[in-house]
């Protein structure tokens, strides 16, 4: 059974929570923004159907936009901004656009805008404020241009009238934490817009702890420390290649993936409770200028992980003292392994 505790972590949210920690840190972004988008640029490029309209749904916090749906990006809200405690409103959006040139055909629209509680199967804890259809607020339109239905009560309302070629709406409703439910930083929460027909766009979020990664325990500082595990089943330190292993380098080392678009991408520096970030070996170099396998492997030793060769290894950013943190240093599970055809066993390492 997961254990509740006091702040919005790895774990659940206790009811009536006051007020969390953390710290927050973009590369492109105020340091008071509520929402993050990633160390990308926000990504504003709507989806569109073979008539021309242009549609996507995004949320925004504080006067802070989020990433369009449509893409494999998503959003966190970070609750140092945010704060989950004080349910604060933020927002759900539509947007549309008939990009049919001056002169084109008019579009109607008839666009359903889901709210996290309609696509969670009743689990997520967050809930327009007062009616959806009279709450929205339209920009873009004018009177009497555009009708809000609710087909089916709360749970999502629809947009009908008709756009004009280059006319562009916004559809913003409010939402709020209901103040009863848990939260979890590694749940999803989603919203979506799509037509009676057509599939639309959705865009995920979550509720983020920021991290510090500069005392995160994971991520020790010094020199790796490599052993080998001798006949007895003992630990002892590799002394031929102690001198050449690298220094830990958090920028080099390192790597983050916040908003699940996958290692690989180059998601900043800053860190968010339960986003994966993996140590990279393949970018290490030994002391003595080696690529830092090649220097191991010429030497005889061969980290592999589950009959592979390792280069890295991936893991989830646990909240500073809410539970143990994850081990990056993998290398200590290094198990025999072939090195060339002439099958030559190598030691058993241990980078600690």
């Amino acid at each position: 059974m997961k254990k509740q505790i006091r702040i919005i972590g790895h774990f659940a949210l206790l009811l009536g929570v006051f007020g969390l920690f953390g710290l927050f840190g973009l590369n492109n972004a105020r340091a008071d923004s509520s929402l993050y988008n990633g160390a990308a640029p926000r990504y504003t490029t709507p989806a569109k159907y073979s008539n021309g309209l242009e549609h996507a749904v995004y949320i925004s916090a504080n006067g802070d936009n989020s990433n369009y749906g449509g893409s494999s990006r998503q959003t966190l809200i970070n609750n140092d901004v945010w704060k989950l405690s004080n349910k604060p409103y933020f927002y759900e959006h539509l947007y549309l656009k008939n990009s049919n040139p001056t002169g084109g055909a008019d579009i109607s629209v008839a666009q359903f805008l889901r709210f996290p509680k309609d696509l969670s199967g009743g689990s997520a804890p967050f809930l327009p404020v007062g009616d959806p259809a009279t709450a929205a607020v339209i920009t873009g339109g004018t009177l009497g241009q555009f009708t809000i239905t609710k087909p089916y009560g709360n749970s999502n309302i629809v947009i009908n009238g008709s756009l004009k070629p280059q006319q562009s709406i916004d559809v913003a409703v409010p939402l709020a934490y209901d103040g009863i439910g848990l939260v979890y930083t590694n749940a999803y929460y989603e919203v979506r817009e799509n037509n009676w027909e057509f599939d639309g766009t959705s865009l995920y979020f979550r509720v983020g702890l920021p991290i510090d990664v500069q005392t995160y325990p994971d991520f020790m500082k010094g020199q790796y420390l490599v052993t080998y595990k001798d006949q007895d089943g003992y630990y002892r330190q590799a002394t031929d290649v102690q001198p050449l292993m690298p220094q830990f380098n958090l920028e080099n080392d390192i790597e983050i993936d916040n908003v699940n678009k996958g290692l690989g991408t180059n998601d900043g520096t800053t860190l968010f409770s339960n986003a994966t970030y993996r140590v990279l070996g393949d970018q290490m170099s030994a002391n003595n200028g080696q690529p830092f396998w090649d220097m191991l492997q010429s030497r005889g030793y061969a980290p592999v992980w589950t009959n592979r060769l390792l280069t890295y290894e991936s893991f989830t950013a646990g909240y500073p003292g809410g539970s143990t943190p994850t081990d990056p240093d993998y290398f200590k599970y290094m198990v025999d392994c072939k090195i060339n055809p002439n099958a030559v066993r190598t030691k058993k390492i241990s980078f600690l």
